[in-house]
């Protein structure tokens, strides 16, 4: 019975550990390794741990604690990852048998786990060398909060490092052309926009900005482009908001 329950719970732990990994590329949220940790080894170990007839609330109020404590800025990661470990866990129960107990899948005591251990090292080794990219990317992946006076939008903006561009020390972004009718009630600023060779004035809105977790601070929107951004970003941020407030 020692051996089944260790089995089951270092099963449990790299699935759990590798739905996350895979949630947070996916959803392009990312979570704290140490909150990953936590959160893998405190729901394996309790799983394996808890016979009591009400161990699944028990279970339940945990997975709930830290999706509220820990995860409430990356409940899309939490979702994704859940449905992830849930495909896991049925896959191996169709392939293999066993048994579930508080929403874990135990691993039958016949069974050796060596394949299915093996896949889960490709797949850590693919997400780590394959997909490196898009965690870099990522990095410039920020939410974003605009406040007008039709109200607030939230989207994902984009920093480009090459976007310097601003206006009596307030930084411009830019948004998609579709989104000027949002801004139609702000203070309109005249901006000269230099290009090779040129330069223009164009219409920028003056609003209030505010990425995650920081102040708001003055910014002026620039909606005259159609832009296409990478991760279904909305904006295109000014580096000069990283600087400020």
């Amino acid at each position: 019975m020692e051996s089944y329950v260790e089995v089951s719970f270092l099963q449990q732990l790299l699935t759990m550990l590798l739905s996350l990994r895979l949630a947070q590329s996916i959803c392009l949220q990312p979570v704290l390794k140490g909150v990953c940790y936590g959160y893998a080894i405190s729901i394996s170990f309790l799983s394996v741990c808890l016979w009591l007839p009400s161990s699944e609330l028990v279970i339940a109020g945990i997975e709930m604690l830290f999706l509220f404590i820990y995860f409430r800025h990356a409940y899309k990661t939490y979702a994704m990852a859940f449905v992830l470990r849930v495909l896991l866990m049925l896959s191996g129960w169709v392939l293999y048998d066993g048994s579930f107990h508080n929403g874990m899948w135990f691993v039958p005591m016949d069974y050796r786990l060596v394949y299915w251990w093996l896949l889960y090292a490709l797949l850590f080794f693919l997400h780590a060398a394959k997909w490196k990219d898009i965690i870099a990317k990522h990095s410039y992946v920020y939410e974003v909060k605009l406040y007008s006076e039709v109200g607030i939008l939230s989207m994902k903006g984009y920093l480009d490092s090459g976007n310097l561009l601003s206006h009596q020390g307030i930084p411009v972004i830019f948004l998609d052309r579709s989104m000027q009718a949002y801004f139609k009630n702000e203070r309109i600023q005249w901006v000269v926009m230099k290009g090779i060779g040129d330069e223009k004035a164009v219409k920028c809105y003056m609003c209030k900005i505010a990425l995650a977790n920081t102040e708001k601070q003055n910014v002026l929107v620039y909606c005259g482009q159609k832009l296409e951004l990478p991760f279904h970003c909305k904006a295109l941020l000014n580096v000069h908001l990283m600087t400020m407030g």
